[in-house]
């Protein structure tokens, strides 16, 4: 969609698809994050949002072999049903609903390398009716891990909490290689807290997610929100919500996902990504749908902080693309000098986002550094502190087209080659108010 902002009455034609885009993802609620009028309004539009919870799902996978977990089951925990599980067959363990504490860790074995696993909660006590909503059960100090070289595992409706973990990825690890498919849907991972005495660089307060060769991980209709990353002998920490670093030639999919409220926090060293961090390496790709990063924050301490929502960076010939992805109210909460988008393409990489909404941050909107491929279409960025859009470029193609761009410290500072078309930079959109 090309749109001219040659007028104030283009622009709120904009404005109007930019509401109407997000509008179609689903029912959330977004509270105001300030009390400006554009950060009220643009809050606002992101209202329509997905609702995980009332997601109906069709129901499980066919397996050959089905494990019970829960009182009214043949295993007391979920890691004792995994125990069974054997490289080359199929699998499905179904958890009983209600709370379950601890007695996770390992879910695959010593070498997956075929074969089918799904994890599945919300089941009765008969095992053969299942509750279609993540908070039907409930993991406790449950950390999970997925370490597969082949075969696929999913992972559905549950929710992981309360997870203490001195390692990365409080509530979740997952390492894949060779063809591996890992998909994560309908979960929540909430309140977990990962490397608390680890030393060195801590990744993923919530998910950790590490793929080479010509795997693939989706994570679809989840809530990852208020995990934690805040060690006592750590240095750098990395994505206080997930984590995600892609290499060789594998791919990752977040679509429809919250991920909200969580803290990337260390003292003695830098902070990266307070809700996302992503890291496409080789010649692998990512991609972020429909997708909200809001609430997120980096804490305080020595060394930098970059990306309060999201940090994104590439090398070689990785490829990054965001799509209708809102990051709203992201903050730097130390020295208030972090971007909410943070975007680094190296030469040879390329980084698109479009049809986005970045709004209501303590310092810069989109702060972008290339070298590479970068394209930044269909944004909105307002109620920002510092810049609204910050591009400096060195080399390679850069671009900023048909985005709005208001009511920042300063709406845009670009510097170097970049090409621009059918921005309204620095002048009122005149939004519908939707409260008169």
């Amino acid at each position: 969609m090309v749109l001219d902002h040659r007028s104030c009455d283009r622009a709120a034609g904009l404005g109007a698809c930019v509401v109407q885009a997000t509008r179609c993802a689903g029912r959330f609620q977004a509270e105001p994050a300030g009390p400006r009028r554009i950060g009220r309004l643009v809050s606002r539009a992101m209202k329509m949002l997905p609702a995980v919870g009332l997601l109906m799902i069709s129901g499980p996978v066919s397996a050959q072999t089905i494990l019970t977990v829960g009182p009214d089951g043949a295993y007391t925990t979920v890691g004792s049903a995994a125990s069974q599980i054997v490289s080359g067959s199929d699998y499905e363990i179904r958890i009983q609903e209600g709370d379950h504490w601890g007695g996770v860790g390992l879910v695959s074995p010593v070498s997956f390398t075929s074969g089918s696993v799904v994890i599945s909660g919300g089941w009765t006590s008969s095992f053969s009716t299942q509750t279609p909503h993540p908070n039907a059960t409930r993991l406790h100090e449950g950390r999970m891990e997925i370490w597969i070289q082949g075969g696929s595992y999913r992972v559905e409706n549950l929710t992981s909490r309360d997870s203490t973990a001195g390692f990365d990825g409080g509530a979740m690890d997952i390492r894949l290689s060779g063809d591996a498919h890992v998909r994560l849907e309908r979960l929540w991972i909430v309140d977990n807290q990962a490397g608390v005495s680890m030393v060195g660089d801590l990744h993923g307060g919530g998910v950790n997610a590490g793929l080479t060769d010509s795997s693939r991980i989706e994570i679809a209709d989840c809530q990852v929100s208020r995990n934690v990353m805040e060690p006592t002998l750590g240095e750098a920490t990395y994505g206080g919500g997930v984590y995600l670093s892609t290499s060789g030639s594998s791919t990752a999919l977040l679509t429809r996902t919250r991920i909200e409220g969580n803290s990337c926090a260390s003292s003695v060293s830098g902070r990266y990504g307070g809700g996302l961090f992503v890291f496409a390496q080789a010649s692998s790709s990512v991609e972020l749908i429909d997708c909200t990063v809001r609430g997120n924050t980096l804490g305080a301490g020595t060394g930098s902080s970059e990306g309060s929502g999201a940090f994104i960076t590439t090398n070689l010939t990785g490829r990054v693309v965001a799509r209708r992805v809102s990051w709203l109210a992201n903050l730097d909460t130390g020295t208030a000098s972090a971007a909410q988008t943070h975007i680094n393409v190296a030469s040879d990489a390329a980084v698109e986002v479009t049809d986005s909404v970045v709004c209501s941050g303590n310092d810069i909107g989109v702060q972008a550094y290339s070298q590479g491929v970068l394209r930044l279409t269909n944004l909105t960025v307002a109620d920002n502190a510092g810049d609204g859009v910050k591009i400096s470029t060195s080399s390679g193609v850069a671009s900023l087209y048909n985005t709005i761009a208001f009511l920042n410290g300063a709406d845009t500072n670009l510097t170097g080659t970049i090409s621009t078309g059918g921005n309204l930079i620095g002048v009122d959109p005149i939004f519908d108010d939707p409260v008169g």
